[in-house]
């Protein structure tokens, strides 16, 4: 348990080794939503009206495949860089 300033977090160690978080006061669980998850949802709907905007533009069928390939290339990217950095015993 690490307690500081309001930031409570219970972790448990489960049977395989792997760290599991049991509970996490409101402050944590805001500061998640507020600094992870809003920013997140706001990326995405970005990238889906300016995706949409980009692919309606597109004037040839050949094109349209183009562009929704490299729009998906751009939705994976994200996955792509978190588990090419980040050392396997750390990936979720």
């Amino acid at each position: 348990q690490a307690t500081r300033r309001g930031f409570a977090v219970n972790c448990q160690e489960t049977e395989d080794g792997t760290v599991q978080i049991t509970h996490a006061s409101g402050l944590v669980k805001g500061m998640v939503v507020v600094f992870i998850t809003l920013p997140r949802v706001a990326a995405a709907v970005v990238l889906l009206w300016l995706g949409c905007r980009w692919l309606s533009a597109t004037e040839s069928f050949t094109d349209v495949v183009l562009n929704c390939l490299a729009l998906g290339f751009i939705l994976d990217l994200n996955s792509l860089l978190y588990r090419t950095v980040m050392p396997r015993r750390n990936i979720v």
